[in-house]
């Protein structure tokens, strides 16, 4: 999706809108400052935040296997 692989999808910076309390939660660079603004003018508040969670992931292709290892932390893939 996006025109991303699988690695690129899971290094991809993040962001949560939480309910209570009504915020958005985003990893720095996650929005660029326009869209910050934009989110802050429509009454949002937007919190930067470290790192949001940790992704591993694997996607069947027609061509066979991808692999994704989160770089927040150790991860890493590897095939056969």
């Amino acid at each position: 999706e996006f025109d991303k692989n699988m690695q690129e999808a899971v290094a991809a910076k993040r962001f949560h809108h939480q309910w209570l309390p009504d915020e958005v939660e985003a990893e720095k660079g996650a929005f660029n400052e326009a869209t910050i603004l934009l989110l802050q003018q429509k009454g949002y508040k937007v919190v930067p935040r470290g790192a949001i969670g940790r992704v591993d992931a694997i996607l069947l292709t027609p061509a066979g296997y991808q692999g994704g290892a989160d770089p927040r932390g150790d991860d890493t893939t590897n095939g056969y």
